[in-house]
């Protein structure tokens, strides 16, 4: 039963939402194999974030985390930063560590997100980027930055990144 319940009626019964595009786009990124397929995913990925469902949202915010670097490259992580979904931010915090020498500035804007999840994030992609070969400065300069962060846990992250 869904809609507005009567004013006697005692119980409203929701379900949440049936949609299975966030899954199905999940299940499309798993299959892809061809840079064409990738960019099918990428696109329709980028139009799930403008969708009112929050778990298709984060659903698309992980595609574009995961996209292959080639086909990531394209997406601008000063879009996905301004979003109000935390999800999305921490795609972006993939995007932006990835290609950190392009997005400096989205990158220290990232490393002063309201969300503590968004900034330890940060500082956990940042360890994990610094273990496959050498950073950015800039990312070094946020590390800095979230090892005197207010969270306990974005402090720890940024201190283990920093040691890595």
């Amino acid at each position: 039963m869904t809609g507005t319940p009567h004013p006697l009626s005692w119980a409203r019964f929701s379900f949440g939402t049936a949609s299975l595009r966030g899954p199905a786009l999940e299940l499309a990124l798993l299959a892809a194999k061809l840079d064409d397929e990738h960019h099918w995913v990428r696109e329709n990925a980028i139009a799930l974030l403008r969708t009112d469902v929050p778990s298709d949202v984060g659903d698309a915010a992980r595609v574009l985390a995961y996209l292959p670097p080639q086909i990531a490259l394209s997406v601008d992580p000063a879009l996905l930063v301004t979003h109000h979904n935390r999800t999305v931010r921490q795609a972006g915090v993939f995007l932006a560590v990835s290609h950190a020498g392009q997005h400096p500035r989205t990158i220290r804007r990232l490393a002063e997100d309201n969300d503590h999840t968004v900034r330890r994030t940060l500082a956990e992609v940042a360890e994990l980027r610094m273990k496959e070969g050498p950073i950015d400065p800039v990312v070094s300069e946020v590390l800095e930055r979230l090892a005197d962060d207010v969270r306990a846990s974005v402090r720890h992250a940024a201190v283990a990144a920093r040691a890595s």
